[in-house]
C-alpha cells in the first residue's frame, strides 16, 4: 500500500540488497477493480492496492470532463518544461512515501480526501543517495521512525494538510510530500519543471577537468580537491556538507543492511586515502581546476533558496563521482576521504 517510485539503471542498483517493489509494474485493470480491489480483507497489510496514474492529456477522451478542472492549463505552468497533468485514481488506505519533486506541483482535489504531510527543504529527512534507486525519496518511515538510525529527524517540523474537494494545493519544488488516501479518491495534478531542475542541467553539462589516463589514486585526489574548491566557492563548509551526505545518505542505508559494500573496493580506497595525498597535491592542481570552478559557481548561484541549493550540491557532488570512479569505490570514498 507505500508506493514509492524506483528509478531503473541508477548506478548503485547492482549493490541494492532489500528487494524492491517496483512502483512502475503495471498491470490492466477496470477503474472498478482499482477502487475494490480486497476491499473484504480489513487487514491492510494483507490487501492489495493498485494505484491509476496516467497524463490526463492523453486520455483526454476517456475523461472529457476532468480537464476543465485545470484549465486555463496555463494559469498553472509556471515553465515551459517538463509540463505534465496527471489523473489520480485510488481507495482508502494508499500511501505514496515521503519524497520531493524537482518541480511546481499544483494539486486538485476532486472527490475524497488526501492527507499531505510536508516538510520544508533542509529538515533531516534522510535522503537516498541520489544514485540510489529511490532517489528523491526520504528513508524515514514517517508513521514509525526508527530514531536509531535518523536521530535528527526528531528536529523535523512537519506541516499536515487535509484536501477535500475543490481545494488546491501548491506544493513547491523540493518540498517533502508524503501523501496518504483517507477516503476513496480522484486527483488532478499539474507539473512543470523548477527553475533549479533546468540550471542542474546546466550544470552536468559542464566539463569535468580531469585527464582520462588519470589512475585510479589521482582521481580519488582530484575528486577530493576538485569538489573541496566547489564547495568553497559557495561560500559552505566542505567537511560539514560531505559530512551530510556521508551521514543522511549513505550510512543509514548501508546501516539498515540494504546496500552491499565491496571490501576490495574499501580497502584500495582506505589505502589511497589514510595518508591525505591531496594535500601535496591541491595546490598543483588548482590553476587546472580554477576555471572549471568559476564555471559552476555562478550556476549554482542561481539557486536563490541555500537549503535547496544544498539539496543541489549534493547530487552534484555524487553525480561528479560515480562519473570518474567506479561505482563501488563511492561509499568507501565517502567515508574514508573526507
Amino acid at each position: 500500500r507505500v508506493f514509492a517510485t524506483f528509478h531503473d539503471n541508477k548506478p548503485l542498483e547492482p549493490f541494492v540488497i532489500q528487494q524492491w517493489n517496483d512502483f512502475n509494474v503495471k498491470v490492466n485493470l477496470s477503474l472498478h477493480e482499482v477502487l475494490t480491489t480486497a476491499h473484504e480483507d480489513h487487514n491492510l497489510q494483507e490487501q492489495t492496492f493498485y494505484y491509476f496514474s496516467d497524463d490526463l492529456l492523453k486520455i483526454r477522451p476517456q475523461f472529457p470532463d476532468v480537464v476543465r478542472y485545470v484549465e486555463p492549463l496555463d494559469d498553472l505552468v509556471l515553465t515551459p518544461e517538463g509540463v505534465q497533468v496527471n489523473l489520480w485514481v485510488g481507495r482508502e488506505g494508499i500511501v505514496t512515501h515521503t519524497h520531493y519533486d524537482a518541480s511546481y506541483n499544483f494539486f486538485v482535489q476532486l472527490q475524497g480526501k488526501k492527507r499531505f504531510t510536508l516538510f520544508a527543504p533542509g529538515q533531516p529527512l534522510y535522503l537516498y543517495p541520489s544514485l540510489h534507486p529511490h532517489y528523491g525519496h526520504s528513508q524515514v518511515d514517517i508513521s514509525q521512525p526508527n530514531f536509531t538510525i535518523f536521530p535528527q529527524f526528531a528536529r523535523a517540523n512537519p506541516l499536515v494538510v487535509d484536501v477535500f474537494p475543490g481545494d488546491m494545493l501548491v506544493i513547491p519544488p523540493f518540498w517533502f510530500h508524503h501523501v496518504e488516501t483517507v477516503e476513496e479518491s480522484v486527483s488532478v495534478n499539474v507539473w512543470s519543471d523548477a527553475d533549479e531542475l533546468i540550471i542542474m542541467h546546466d550544470i552536468y553539462q559542464q566539463a569535468i577537468p580531469f585527464e582520462e589516463h588519470w589512475n585510479l589514486t589521482m582521481m580519488v585526489i582530484a575528486v577530493r580537491a576538485y569538489t573541496q574548491m566547489v564547495v568553497v566557492a559557495l561560500d559552505e563548509d566542505f567537511n560539514s556538507v560531505w559530512d551530510s551526505v556521508l551521514k543522511e545518505r549513505y550510512q543509514p542505508v548501508v546501516q539498515r543492511g540494504h546496500l552491499s559494500i565491496n571490501q576490495t573496493a574499501m580497502d584500495t580506497t582506505t589505502k589511497i586515502c589514510i595518508s591525505k595525498p591531496w594535500d601535496s597535491q591541491i595546490s598543483k592542481l588548482t590553476s587546472t581546476f580554477s576555471r572549471g570552478v568559476d564555471t559552476l559557481r555562478p550556476l549554482f548561484i542561481k539557486i536563490i533558496e541555500r537549503r535547496v541549493r544544498l539539496v543541489c550540491l549534493g547530487n552534484y557532488l555524487e553525480r561528479l563521482a560515480v562519473t570518474v570512479l567506479p561505482v563501488e569505490h563511492i561509499f568507501p570514498f565517502f567515508l574514508k576521504c573526507i
